[in-house]
């Protein structure tokens, strides 16, 4: 992965731009620093018409299952294959 403030910022500027953010992740610690950089775009960029995606979400933290469906405008879809 980019060193995350290169991946948060450009994230944001996709974001920002109105395309569907989908990045691949494979294991519970990728999983949650991608949950961490789509609250921070969240927040950056406010509500908006789309969802994040994270390909193959299926390697979690039991904890972060909830992340998924927060905050409400901003959801995150989880590809599982």
């Amino acid at each position: 992965m980019l060193p995350e403030g290169i991946m948060l910022k450009r994230v944001e500027a996709a974001d920002k731009a109105g395309l569907q953010v989908m990045i691949h992740a494979i294991g519970d610690e990728a999983n949650f620093r991608i949950l961490e950089i789509y609250r921070q775009t969240a927040e950056a960029n406010g509500a908006r018409d789309c969802r994040f995606r994270i390909e193959h979400a299926q390697h979690l933290r039991t904890n972060e299952i909830p992340r998924f469906g927060f905050p409400k405008s901003r959801r995150v879809d989880a590809a599982v294959s």
